[in-house]
């Protein structure tokens, strides 16, 4: 038998039981191609993904922190420059390049985030002082607004004393003791306030009633000639020796209640005149706009408590 046969008698036997191996391995092989594959797309896909985040993460940060980004790139890049671009053989060149640009990152990390705590620091700052200018401008607002409230009130006042001493030197002229009619009473009213109808009355001599003794700018509607203390706003003039307003009184009602004859919506006031704690008289009118003539009239009032209590000492 010769050496051919023999290998082909040797080759046989040794190819069917290594075949199946082969076969194995070539698909084992498959596998590990496919999978490799489907690893290298996920990490692909997990590294885009991962640098979309930082560059979304970067282009919101500061433009100072971006510069050290860059720096920082630029650092390394240079760094891997010099590792492929030198022979492995020159290690003390590598070494001292490594150690330069290692040293200077780490001067740069140490910059930069020194400065973003800065740059952090100093936008709290500047929110809290936005805060507190906020808050003082308010402040500086509510208090220019009592100011001027305040000076309002003041100016008002003053003006209310004014008119309640023109209006006592008016009925007063000869001092305390003196007794101004119902017309005197309804035309110093007339002069200051511009009254638009008024009407007087005397307390007679029952104490209870109260009758008419001086009218203004009437109109032809008929008035009452007496009020007493049954009345509903008469009454309770009368009853607290206090001035009455009432606002925005429509025409039928005030010419059903006062008698100051028909006309658009008007300001009533009753005024009663108290001497010695008795209401002496009563005094209503009407004008067109809201008046200070409660306020004034108990500022005449009051000179005229204050002078005859002067007049007793």
């Amino acid at each position: 038998m010769t050496l051919l046969d023999n290998i082909k008698n040797i080759s046989a036997p040794v190819g069917r039981m290594v075949l199946p191996y082969l076969r194995d391995l070539g698909g084992w092989c498959a596998r590990l191609a496919k999978d490799t594959a489907g690893a290298c797309r996920r990490a692909w896909a997990a590294l885009g993904a991962a640098v979309g985040k930082a560059t979304a993460h970067v282009a919101a940060l500061p433009s100072e922190t971006k510069m050290y980004i860059s720096l920082i790139a630029f650092l390394l890049v240079f760094l891997l420059w010099q590792l492929l671009a030198y022979d492995m053989r020159q290690t003390t060149f590598v070494v001292v390049n490594l150690t330069m640009v290692t040293t200077i990152s780490l001067l740069v990390f140490r910059s930069m985030f020194g400065n973003v705590r800065k740059i952090a620091q100093a936008r709290r700052e500047a929110q809290e002082l936005s805060a507190d200018k906020a808050r003082l401008t308010d402040e500086v607002r509510e208090l220019k607004d009592k100011i001027r409230e305040l000076l309002s009130r003041g100016n008002r006042q003053q003006m209310v004393e004014g008119k309640g001493q023109r209006l006592y030197e008016t009925l007063f002229p000869d001092g305390p003791d003196t007794q101004p009619t119902g017309q005197d009473i309804l035309e110093a009213l007339s002069t200051l306030f511009g009254l638009t109808g008024g009407i007087s009355f005397r307390r007679q001599d029952d104490g209870a009633t109260y009758a008419a003794d001086g009218r203004y700018a009437l109109s032809s509607s008929p008035a009452p000639e007496t009020v007493s203390a049954d009345d509903p706003f008469a009454g309770q003039a009368i009853a607290d020796g206090k001035p009455v307003g009432l606002e925005g009184v429509p025409a039928d009602y005030l010419t059903a209640v006062s008698g100051l004859g028909e006309t658009d919506r008007l300001n009533v006031y009753i005024l009663p005149m108290v001497v010695g704690g008795e209401v002496v008289s009563l005094t209503e009118v009407a004008t067109f706009g809201e008046q200070d003539i409660p306020q004034a009239w108990d500022e005449m009032e009051n000179i005229l408590k204050k002078h005859k209590a002067e007049a007793r000492l």
